[in-house]
């Protein structure tokens, strides 16, 4: 750190300025409460008192001691700042963490710790529902999607020479959000939550309605048009926080096995993931003796388990007795109400896989979706043998879901991903809810031939759509044609 001798207030004032400048700039002061400037200045100030004093002497000693405060003075000031940046792990080794009521510096004790359960995201919850109702509407059941997103810091920055904010069409978008009284200009480039919700009024779907939250208030807001939802996610999604501890997470998981196994077993390690290829939220992935747990980061909820030992009983349950425990189970973990048990299946050994999953009604038809969803998994006696969720954000904007795909539209499509020949057999496209994927890229012969390196990859998000399975001399393959677009956004092979 670069320590600077100064010998008159001028120079005192000037060094303070420019170290206060450094702290503002500092990425992650903006999301704290702690220090304030406020009490920088009280500091500061009566810093200043000193140098205005020991300025009057003209004696060496007191020279250095002039200094000496000088120096104390900035090396107080950097320190803030970089107590600032540090906060949350400096808080989380303490294990005070934000959204908990309870503050536990030791466990040495076999008293549990009490999962805050009216976090930020609640709020967001009660602020999105009391706007919503103002404006005469009512939220489609789960169907929220929440996440991290930091703003480009203009309307038209450039990133990798590429304006984002005209790909974004933030300027639109801000003028959207202008008709509902939110101008969001001056949180350009900021850390937001964004929170998203299918609205409907009179029983009728009315689109997506996209809000974007700081310090747990509505600063914009506007009903999605295209594909502003998708943009934001692959342009400015950052890594969910994590409002949970890991002393919080190892307590939880503990509490789950004592709860439903009666077993206290060590732990070996914890893993922290940002997200998963299957669930996009960031987790905690508690490795014990004999089984592992994960814990939702944010929420605190056990959202996964598996065991080493599955048990072997001489019992066993009726298929309906086995579903109506699953579904027990499935109410008592505290998954979504909303969710539906969609699909069960018996297996050789005579365990019980339940799917729960969300839903959306489109046509007269309820279409699940795969990629929002909790699979309860139970031995043949019913015990539970494991839990396995899923979680990528449906984005339906819900407006213009009647495409109907023919079959000249498909051949064009196969045709147009390098099947141009015989392509036949042709199934009637369902709609069903996907993954997005590069699919139709890989299995280009032309794109590959330019692109050898080309590897394949999923979006972070599912969308409704039609798809279309056909073959032709080389393969079969399933086309992934988006339902409110009907753009070609993905495609796999099937046997």
């Amino acid at each position: 750190m670069r320590k600077k001798l100064i010998s008159s207030y001028e120079d005192f004032e000037r060094e303070y300025r420019d170290v206060k400048d450094q702290i503002t700039d500092i990425d992650v002061y903006e999301d704290i409460d702690f220090p304030t400037f406020e009490m920088m200045e009280k500091v500061k100030d009566n810093l200043a008192c000193e140098v205005v004093t020991e300025e009057q002497n003209i004696f060496k000693y007191k020279r250095s001691k002039t200094i000496k405060i000088l120096v104390a003075s900035i090396l107080l000031f950097v320190i803030v700042g970089e107590f600032a940046v540090l906060k949350s792990s400096f808080m989380d080794s303490f294990n005070i963490t934000k959204g908990t009521s309870q503050k536990k510096l030791e466990d040495k004790s076999d008293e549990k710790v009490e999962v805050f359960k009216g976090n930020d995201l609640s709020v967001y919850e009660k602020a999105v529902e009391e706007f919503s109702k103002k404006q005469g509407y009512n939220i489609v059941k789960s169907s929220a999607i929440n996440m991290n997103i930091r703003l480009p810091k203009t309307f038209d920055e450039f990133i990798n020479n590429v304006n984002i904010g005209d790909t974004l069409e933030l300027e639109k978008i801000n003028g959207l959000s202008k008709q509902f009284g939110y101008d969001f200009k001056k949180y350009l480039g900021k850390k937001l939550a964004l929170y998203a919700v299918n609205i409907e009024k009179n029983n009728t779907n009315k689109g997506l309605l996209i809000t974007l939250i700081y310090n747990n208030n509505i600063v914009g807001a506007w009903i999605s048009e295209k594909d502003d939802l998708q943009n934001i996610i692959k342009t400015c999604k950052e890594n969910d926080d994590k409002n949970i501890s890991t002393q919080q997470a190892l307590d939880n998981a503990k509490d789950f096995i004592k709860r439903y196994f009666n077993s206290d077993e060590t732990m070996k390690n914890i893993i922290t993931k940002d997200k998963e290829t299957n669930y996009v939220k960031p987790t905690y992935e508690l490795k014990f003796e004999h089984s592992t747990v994960k814990v939702d980061a944010q929420s605190g909820k056990v959202i996964g388990y598996d065991t080493v030992n599955s048990a072997k009983s001489n019992k066993s349950l009726s298929e309906q007795s086995l579903r109506n425990k699953a579904s027990d189970y499935y109410k008592h973990l505290g998954f979504p109400t909303e969710f539906e048990n969609n699909a069960s299946v018996i297996n050789t050994d005579g365990s019980i896989c339940a799917d729960f999953s969300q839903s959306i009604h489109v046509n007269d038809k309820t279409i699940y979706n795969p990629y929002n969803s909790v699979r309860i998994i139970l031995n043949s006696d019913g015990t539970l043998r494991g839990i396995v969720s899923f979680y990528k954000p449906l984005i339906f904007t819900d407006k213009s879901n009647n495409i109907l795909i023919s079959e000249d539209k498909v051949k064009t499509y196969y045709a147009g991903v390098g099947h141009d020949k015989g392509v036949s057999n042709f199934q009637i496209p369902k709609l069903e809810i996907v993954v997005p994927n590069n699919g139709d890229l890989i299995y280009s012969e032309s794109y590959m031939k330019e692109n050898p390196t080309a590897v394949y990859s999923e979006e972070d998000y599912c969308r409704l759509a039609w798809v279309a399975k056909g073959s032709d001399d080389k393969r079969s393959m399933m086309l992934y044609i988006d339902a409110e677009s009907g753009e070609v956004i993905g495609a796999a092979a099937y046997k």
